[in-house]
């Protein structure tokens, strides 16, 4: 922890520090301390995940162990205002994956919320956070001016970024793309960023918007009729959105 955040110093990066509730409060205050020691400026926190053991095929063909039951199972409201004592640095929950607990954590004075359905590796029929936000924005529109939305799952180009900043995510996340890059290690992460940076702009200039910020929330990006026919069996209210620019829930994986 403290050699990453001696890193991120280097290059002026800011960071935030992704945590599992340890049962043993002792260890997590002491790791509290130490995220805040070495600059962390906010905690995500893992909510879809309540120690339980996920099935994953090639962690028990391989053996490997896991340290899930180490984790606290009780990731109830009190016991997030619990962890709100312990630590003085904002708190985001991740893995949310329904459009009413991003309202929940809203309504609980959160500052962002973190969607996302842990890579399809805990539930794999969990929904994708396309479908979340479409939700969110046909039950909960209020909540977009509220508080920050980040999204991750199946990021692999930039247009999948530039339609979850459509779509009013304020920061996407990148998972896979970045594991399989580092197999040839940083250069290799650094070729990947470098990838997405191109695209980015070619992107960006074929669509006309040359300013990033104009495409958070600007649902003139994406025409949301073919994904929520995919999704619910029918265009809600006209379509949130009728853009020229179409995608479907098919370029949404896990």
């Amino acid at each position: 922890m403290e050699e990453i955040a001696a890193a991120s110093n280097i290059s002026d990066q800011i960071m935030f520090h992704q945590e599992y509730i340890w049962s043993n409060t002792t260890r997590l205050k002491d790791e509290l301390s130490r995220i805040k020691t070495s600059g962390f400026k906010a905690l995500v926190l893992t909510v879809d995940n309540t120690g339980v053991n996920g099935i994953r095929n090639r962690q028990m063909r391989f053996s490997s162990g896991s340290s899930d039951d180490l984790h606290s199972a009780d990731l109830t409201i009190p016991a997030l205002n619990k962890l709100r004592d312990m630590t003085s640095l904002p708190i985001i929950p991740k893995g949310v994956k329904t459009a009413h607990d991003v309202k929940l954590c809203a309504d609980l004075g959160f500052p962002a919320v973190y969607i996302s359905n842990h890579g399809g590796r805990v539930v794999d029929l969990a929904p994708t956070a396309v479908e979340v936000l479409l939700d969110v924005h046909r039950l909960y529109p209020e909540v977009f001016d509220q508080i920050e939305i980040y999204a991750d799952g199946g990021v692999r180009r930039a247009t999948h970024i530039l339609t979850l900043l459509a779509l009013g995510v304020r920061a996407v996340g990148l998972g896979r793309s970045a594991m399989f890059a580092n197999v040839y290690g940083a250069e290799g992460v650094g070729k990947m960023i470098s990838i997405l940076k191109e695209e980015l702009e070619n992107t960006m200039k074929l669509m006309g918007q040359a300013d990033i910020d104009g495409y958070r929330g600007n649902m003139t990006f994406v025409n949301t009729k073919q994904v929520e026919l995919e999704f619910f069996g029918k265009v809600l209210d006209e379509g949130l959105s009728s853009s020229p620019f179409v995608f479907g829930s098919r370029t949404y994986g896990r």
